[in-house]
């Protein structure tokens, strides 16, 4: 790579960046896509701005990611995010009004430090030896090689000079231990301070229990597993959860699920134009031939009989498919950390305990694999890796020798014009080599994922955990090593054939040459990279194309929006490569140092954003990462150690013996650092399991939270079961308590329902009988459609003023909970001279032109919407009602397809002749919930249980995440 190549690389990388920095703060400010870069943030039911303030700058969103503290990270994302940036780069403490950063730790941290004694004192002794000076002497030709002469190799052998480079050596090593023992600290602290909670985590009651011998005559597995552990903890065992083969259960549970949601669309196709015909299904293969059948009575009937299938295989499962592993679950966590550290046998293959992962990790197939067969699995997957890393050192080594320009020259001799042409040239050598090896390597880390879970690992945590442990010695030995001797290997193929040993004084000659490799790699994966993350160009795109093209319902929707996890798996493992590549040539080139420093500094901040705003995590481990982190750290140090007392052997220095303490001291460092730290990471400690909770947990709720979804699912009931309306039941069950509860202080609640008749007669039966018994709901003579949501709201004014006589009215989707004292107190405070409009309030949102929601100009002629409330909970005053019911009657309202908009614009028009205040408020959620809500949408009966729960004990917490 020559010098112009080495510009370009840099210049266009910059330039990509900060292309796609001002795409990132164009398309975020866009409310349509807000769902891709604050998705974390409307989960969990706050607004995408919330908290921060709106503004111009471009920069915001790097002061916000600066500003930001450990704690916002562990509420937002957990603790395992929060070990995350203690890897990358710093340790922060609060202070009150600010955050002051105190110290660096890790990887940035060691790099910072390095550079102090690196860069003023390696550079110029390079600079100035005389090698260099005679080399400058001798060309005129300005070429990368001159950047090349800022490096060790450029020393004379046996200089004096090498000294301050042994200097080097060591200051590099003291830093990495220093700052690695105060991170190893730090994180313990994270961790216990977690686990410590007073809040109620439901897997620190349990443990998992695998390798259960065989059933005794006479007995079943339950009763075994249940004998056991009464027997050894008689007043603190509460019950056991039998592992099962749920194999075929699942294949059932999965296809109701598929038909559930074909229903769910059929219907909302068949609501979007109902005057049209109704939606068909092929009963043929994949729905390409056979009868043509109505597609929603078809589903129905699946559905119904998917829901028997699966009714009896639940019994048949429990009943005969009981496997030997099991959940124990106690009635304190300190007797279940206890019990996860004991020896319950007196053979290692018999009644394994340990702690139980989060329920939503378990892997549930893997559990019942017994001790021997994970062994087995254990070294043939080694075994496999072994190989894999074998033999993908052969076209990494081929990538690296065949992507430099002066190979293809002599490869492809046809190509010699076009490569000579200086623009070409400089475009390939900047981009060939570093991109051919990135897109090589995205292949490989599904494939170690999927063998990391044929391991028997239980837990997902685990297996990521496992699979970046091999993608890390994948890559550094094949990336780093395979591209260090691949760029020299094929041009000095017939040296090597000549005299074997010339391999080792070929090395030596490579590290420095390959450093400008590697310079440009690093530069090319912190600014494109990083880039590419914060615009999020390709989920965006694909939103979009499945928003507009696919999908039909909500879930549709939440489905293509999906943020996922921050994928520890394949993040790690890509920035220790880097980490490896920096402190290998750190001594050798300090140049790459200021490289390293920008890729852990802009990955610090970025990340920061995304950790905060966008990504959800998927588990929760407390930092059982950290020790996979901190041991392949040590491993780049010792192989940077080893290889400097190699290149030092190489230069001649005849007082190189002085290195041979660092890799000893980097063994007992890391001998000391396990002892101390390493066990606590292993298990809870005991003095962290005895704290006091706030409450006593509910541990029916505990257990519950553990079976799987094929066996949770029960008929007429379910989180999210649609076709017995249990949704809307437990939302009223749940409102009428909430009402009943309160204290009379002046107000006179009345409660209503307005519901519409149900295509399912079973359905309506048990609304006819709800109705009888409270006497609270009224049941609308006709089938519900999307097309009748706004007269809908104009009979709940017209009963609001005409039948009970309220003052105020308050519309909420039934799947909404709503803590009705706090709103009273928000209407409160308003004058009541005044009217009022309370609840979540849009300004300035723009009708959709195109889409699902789209209405064209003859709909909707105006450019904004006037303000209006999300439809999820909102409050209005009688006088307003009243004046919707005479406009109405008057035949002189304008009518809207959506409810939410017309409510808005009868207020506005109602405005012009009462003063009306509009009372904005973020806490009339409309994702789910948030904490201290006014009201939470979304909620499934389990969540309304939940919240109501809560409430009763004095805390508007969520149930939802």
């Amino acid at each position: 790579m020559d010098f112009s190549s080495f510009l370009t690389s840099l210049a266009t990388s910059f330039v990509i960046f900060f292309i796609l920095m001002c795409l990132f703060t164009w398309l975020s400010r866009r409310p349509g896509n807000h769902v891709i870069y604050y998705p974390n943030r409307i989960l969990r039911g706050l607004d995408p701005y919330e908290g921060t303030r709106v503004s111009r700058n471009p920069f915001a969103w790097i002061r916000e990611a600066l500003t930001s503290t450990e704690a916002d990270v562990i509420r937002m994302s957990g603790v395992d995010s929060a070990v995350y940036f203690v890897f990358l780069s710093t340790g922060l403490t609060e202070m009150p009004n600010y955050t002051m950063i105190l110290f660096f730790l890790s990887v940035l941290g060691i790099f910072v430090f390095s550079g102090l004694y690196l860069l003023p004192v390696l550079l110029p002794l390079a600079a100035t030896a005389h090698a260099v000076l005679k080399a400058n002497n001798s060309t005129s030709q300005r070429s990368f090689n001159d950047l090349d002469k800022l490096s060790m190799s450029h020393i004379e052998q046996k200089s004096p000079r090498l000294w301050a480079f042994v200097i080097g050596t060591y200051w590099v090593s003291f830093v990495t231990y220093c700052l690695l023992w105060k991170a190893y600290k730090h994180v313990s602290d994270l961790r216990a301070a977690a686990l410590m909670s007073p809040e109620v985590s439901n897997e620190q009651f349990a443990v998992l229990v695998r390798d259960i011998p065989p059933v005794p005559e006479g007995q079943t597995r339950k009763d075994q597993v249940d004998s056991y552990f009464k027997a050894i903890y008689p007043d603190t065992f509460y019950r056991s959860l039998v592992v099962t083969d749920s194999a075929k259960l699942n294949t059932i549970y999965e296809k109701l699920e598929g038909y559930k949601k074909k229903l769910t669309r059929a219907e909302t196709i068949s609501a979007a134009n109902p005057q049209g015909p109704r939606p068909t299904k092929k009963t043929g293969f994949l729905g390409l031939i056979g009868e043509k059948v109505d597609a929603i009575e078809y589903y129905d009937k699946k559905i119904k009989e998917l829901i028997l299938k699966l009714e009896a295989e639940q019994k048949v499962i429990l009943k005969d498919k009981q496997q030997c592993a099991a959940v124990i679950f106690f009635n304190n966590r300190l007797t279940a950390a206890a019990a996860s550290q004991c020896l319950h046998d007196t053979m290692v293959d018999t009644w394994t305990v340990m702690e139980a992962p989060e329920s939503r990790e378990m892997m549930w197939t893997n559990l019942h694999k017994n001790f021997y067969e994970r062994q087995i699995r254990q070294y043939i997957v080694y075994f496999i890796v072994f190989l894999a890393i074998f033999f993908y050192m052969i076209p990494i080594g081929i990538i690296s020798a065949f992507t430099t320009l002066e190979n293809l020259k002599k490869l492809l001799p046809f190509l010699k014009p076009i490569l000579d042409t200086a623009s070409v040239r400089s475009v390939l050598g900047a981009y060939l080599p570093q991109l051919a090896l990135i897109i090589f390597l995205a292949m490989l880390p599904k494939f170690l994922l999927f063998l990391s879970k044929l391991e028997g690992i239980p837990s997902q945590s685990h297996a990521e955990r496992a699979a970046s442990g091999k993608y890390f010695y994948f890559i550094v030995l094949n990336v780093f090593i395979g591209v260090t001797l691949g760029s020299s290997l094929f041009s000095k193929l017939k040296d090597i054939e000549d005299d074997p040993k010339s391999v080792f004084r070929l090395l030596a000659m490579s590290l420095p040459g390959s450093a400008t490799f590697f310079l440009t790699f690093v530069a090319l994966k912190f600014f494109v990279g990083y880039g590419l993350e914060l615009a999020r160009i390709v989920p965006l795109i694909v939103y979009h194309l499945k928003k507009k093209f696919v999908c039909k319902t909500e879930a549709d929707l939440k489905e293509a929006w999906a943020p996922g996890s921050l994928g520890y798996a394949t993040r790690i493992p890509g920035d220790m490569l880097i980490a490896t590549i920096v402190l290998c040539y750190s001594v050798i080139a300090p140049l790459i140092i200021p490289f390293g420093v920008a890729y852990f500094g802009l990955g610090w901040v970025l990340l920061r954003n995304q950790v905060l705003k966008v990504y959800v995590p998927s588990y929760e481990s407390y930092g059982k990462m950290w020790p996979h982190m901190y041991k392949r750290i040590v491993a780049s140090l010792i192989l940077y150690q080893v290889t400097m007392l190699g290149y030092f052997i190489l230069k001649q220095f005849i007082f190189t013996p002085v290195l041979i303490p660092l890799p000893i001291l980097s063994l007992i460092f890391v001998y000391v650092c396990n002892k101390k730290f390493y066990r606590s990471f292993q298990s809870t400690a005991l003095d962290v399991a005895r704290r006091e909770l706030k409450e006593n947990p509910n541990l029916e709720v505990v257990f519950k939270s553990f079976l799987p979804p094929s066996l949770r699912y029960e008929k007429g009931g379910g989180d999210e079961d649609e076709f017995e309306d249990p949704l809307s039941h437990g939302s009223r069950t749940n409102s009428r308590s909430d009402m009943l509860s309160l204290t009379a202080d002046g107000y006179l609640r009345c409660e209503n329902w307005m519901r519409e008749m149900n295509p399912r007669s079973e359905v309506n039966a048990v609304l006819k009988k709800e109705a009888a018994f409270f006497g609270d709901i009224e049941i609308l003579p006709f089938m519900d459609r999307y097309e009748l949501v706004v007269p809908k709201t104009v009979a709940t004014c017209e009963y609001g003023v005409r039948n009970v006589s309220t003052s105020y009215i308050m519309k909420c989707d039934d799947d909404t909970f709503i803590r009705l004292e706090t709103v009273l107190k928000e209407i409160e405070a308003v004058s009541p001279r005044r009217s009022l409009y309370l609840g979540n309030l849009n300004l300035l949102r723009k009708p959709l032109r195109i889409g699902k929601w789209a209405f064209s100009y003859e709909e909707w002629p105006e450019e904004i919407y006037p303000p209006y409330t999300n439809g999820r909970g909102y409050v209005i005053p009688s006088d307003i009602a009243k004046y919707i019911v005479s406009q109405h009657a008057s035949h002189s309202l304008r009518l809207f397809k959506m409810e939410d908009v017309s409510m808005g614009m009868w207020v506005e028009q109602f405005n012009s002749i009462v003063n009306v205040q509009y009372s904005h408020n973020w806490k009339f959620c409309q994702y789910r919930c948030m904490q201290d809500y006014y009201t939470a949408h979304y909620q499934s009966p389990r969540q309304l249980i939940c919240l109501w729960d809560n409430l009763m004990k004095g805390r508007a917490h969520c149930c939802n995440v």
